[in-house]
């Protein structure tokens, strides 16, 4: 059996006389379900109920006999053994031990080591902005691109961080996207929201953690060789720029994702949406309004500019006369 069961796992999950021993660790997580990890480092979502079964399943049960004390569907518990068996996690119990962990549960300090962390590189950043930086704009186009590439680079290293970060826990997609006309890196890590808040909360600030190493290391070398101050505070500029997006909790970002996981909430915004067409007047409203002002904002920013410069475009060909013309 041991052979078929290697060559043919989805095969064996289908007799109600399965016996079967398993290999996973698994934490607790807010909503009082269940995280699991398989050995192909891919995380999944119990329920209670599906936890124990699998516990019996692993302690002798067989199928049958672990289904009906748990009342579960076939398909149900079907699907749920394709999953484990899948992720490496099911294995036959002739000669093999299995090894059902209980991960320590996460607790909301767990980012207390990189907040630790984060405050003498922010220090680092305001003494160098109040004592060492003179120069806000480059003067030539090629010394613009260049510290251009460099907010590129950094952008990448961010997503990366995200990445790392996520890595241990499952398997986070990272690729190219375009937002608009522009090109950007990404880094999937939406199944985060299996895994305990402390978890979370870590992955959301690994890149500004990131951004802050980066900073750091560049004013480094621009107070060690002054001539590179004209290139470094550009560059933090156009960071500092950046956070201002991708930290502002009203935004898709980082400093939303921070704000739902330290709220408890999944997804905020919807939820302060509803509370405000409820008519509450509580902070969660309040915070719905702002969100659809700035967005509105927003939005008749980017009209406005695409109104500039396609009419910028439309002079310059002759299109439209300037205002001072004929």
């Amino acid at each position: 059996m041991t052979t078929a069961f290697a060559q043919d796992p989805y095969a064996e999950l289908l007799r109600p006389s399965l016996r079967a021993r398993l290999r996973f660790e698994w934490g607790e997580l807010d909503d009082r379900t269940v995280w699991a990890r398989l050995p192909d480092q891919s995380v999944v979502r119990l329920g209670r109920e599906a936890l124990h079964l699998l516990l019996d399943l692993d302690a002798g049960r067989t199928r049958e006999e672990a289904r009906a004390r748990y009342e579960l569907e076939p398909a149900e518990l079907r699907g749920i053994l394709e999953r484990f068996a899948q992720g490496g996690a099911v294995l036959p119990p002739e000669g093999m031990f299995g090894k059902i962990v209980r991960a320590t549960p996460e607790e909301d300090k767990a980012l207390a080591p990189w907040l630790l962390a984060a405050l003498p590189l922010l220090v680092i950043h305001a003494e160098y902005l109040a004592r060492y930086a003179t120069t806000a704009v480059l003067p030539t186009w090629g010394e613009g691109l260049l510290v251009l590439v460099a907010g590129l680079l950094a952008a990448l290293l961010h997503e990366l961080g995200h990445y790392a970060a996520a890595r241990p826990y499952f398997r986070p997609t990272f690729g190219f996207t375009w937002l608009g006309w522009f090109p950007a890196v990404y880094a999937d890590t939406q199944q985060a929201w299996t895994l305990p808040r402390g978890l979370r909360l870590r992955i959301s600030a690994a890149g500004v953690l990131i951004d802050l190493v980066l900073n750091a290391l560049a004013i480094l070398f621009a107070v060690r060789y002054p001539w590179l101050e004209r290139y470094v505070t550009p560059f933090l500029l156009a960071q500092l720029a950046r956070w201002s997006l991708t930290l502002n909790p009203f935004f898709d970002g980082d400093g939303y994702w921070l704000l739902c996981d330290g709220l408890r909430i999944p997804n905020l915004r919807t939820y302060a949406r509803q509370r405000l067409e409820e008519g509450r007047r509580d902070v969660f409203s309040l915070y719905a309004l702002v969100s659809l002002a700035l967005g509105a904002a927003s939005l008749l920013g980017l009209l406005l500019l695409l109104w500039n410069v396609l009419g910028n475009a439309a002079i310059a060909l002759g299109l439209l006369p300037t205002l001072g013309g004929a």
